[in-house]
């Protein structure tokens, strides 16, 4: 699996291990609802 970080636009980021962007992208959207993501990126050297 793949680490993405997902930034969120409250401010913070979350890591996710996940095999795709959107898969990341849906976890994040379970763990902070009614928050909007703004990107996601591969976290290097994880």
């Amino acid at each position: 699996m793949t680490t993405y970080r997902v930034f969120l636009s409250d401010g913070t980021s979350i890591d996710i291990d996940a095999p795709t962007p959107n898969v990341a992208r849906d976890k994040a959207r379970d763990l902070h609802p009614g928050i909007r993501i703004l990107k996601v990126k591969v976290l290097k050297g994880a």
